[in-house]
This record gives C-alpha cells, structure tokens and sequence, in this order.
C-alpha cells in the first residue's frame, strides 16, 4: 500500500496514510512518499517517539525537519527553564514560612538551571 502525505504551509508533512489524492479535501500539495521510515529511524535520540518530518524530494521519503525540531526543543527548554524558576521562588517561600531546610532540592533546581542556560 502506498504512503501519501500532505504538505502544509511551514514545509512539514501532514495526514500522512494510505488515502490517495483524489480522495483528500486539500488545496495542500500531496506527495507519494517511496518510503515511511519509522520514528526510530528519524528521530535524533533513536527512539520511537513522533517528530516532525518534512519531503526529501531527492529520495521520496520522509525525514526529520531538523528546522521545525530545533524550534520545538528550544520551547521544551525555556519552558522548563520557567518552571525551574517558579520552583525555586516556591521552595525560597517555602524555607521562610516553615523554617524547612531545602538547600538540596535548590542546588538541584540551581544545576538544572546552569545546565539548562549554559
């Protein structure tokens, strides 16, 4: 069975399955792809875990959009750098109301965070 997938506006690949182009409601370009690798085979850490792909004209085939990943991780990261934040003012509040010693769980906090800026 052959694999279709749609291209939409950013260059990445969308609807990807077995439905041929005659029978999608799309103004997007369709492409018929030679080979659907599995996520495993794409993705930067080798595991089988959904990314976002884009067309290789040249092999008919879908690869990773390297673009589009990069953006998404650089998200991941300063979102978690956010949320590092709220913890430590948490944990800082924490400490001052109940007197509780946190020195361990900051200097996690505070790693993760030179790792995460660094």
């Amino acid at each position: 069975m052959a694999t279709y997938a749609e291209i939409d506006e950013n260059g990445s690949l969308v609807n990807i399955c077995g439905n041929t182009p005659e029978t999608r409601n799309t103004t997007r370009t369709v492409v018929k792809l030679k080979y659907m690798p599995e996520y495993d085979q794409v993705h930067p850490d080798g595991i089988w875990e959904p990314v976002p792909l884009k067309y290789d004209p040249e092999t008919e085939t879908a690869v990773l959009d390297e673009d589009a990943w990069n953006r998404e991780k650089e998200v991941e990261r300063k979102n978690e750098i956010l949320s590092l934040i709220h913890k430590k003012k948490d944990i800082a509040e924490a400490e001052e109301a109940y007197g509780i010693d946190y020195s361990t769980e900051l200097a996690e906090v505070d790693a993760r965070l030179l790792e995460l800026t660094t």
